[in-house]
């Protein structure tokens, strides 16, 4: 459970470090339903409210032991990272339905 909760955060770094990039078309409407429900039945926002915080700080510390002199701009990196994520949580959590959906069946 945690490895999978670690893996979908990382995923979801990803997406919103990333620009937003034109898209292909995606997968049948049914595939893509199933997908976010089944988001919404796992809780996968309720999870990324609580892991967010967690990995953004162990992830600055790792930093901040690289580089202790960068303490300040690294805290302020990463608080902007945070508030980026915020932002754009509902999207993300599209993306990665729309991931599972091209993935997987609606049987």
């Amino acid at each position: 459970m945690a490895v999978r909760a670690l893996l979908l955060a990382a995923t979801l770094l990803a997406f919103a470090a990333a620009p937003v990039a034109a898209q292909a078309p995606g997968p049948e409407p049914a595939r893509l339903a199933a997908a976010k429900e089944m988001m919404v039945v796992g809780g996968v926002a309720k999870q990324l409210d609580q892991l967010m915080p967690i990995l953004a700080g162990q992830l600055s510390q790792n930093f901040i032991s690289l580089a202790p002199d960068k303490e300040q701009v690294i805290q302020e990196v990463f608080g902007q990272l945070a508030g980026r994520f915020v932002d754009r949580k509902s999207e993300l959590i599209d993306e990665v339905a729309t991931l599972y959906a091209e993935q997987l069946s609606v049987d």
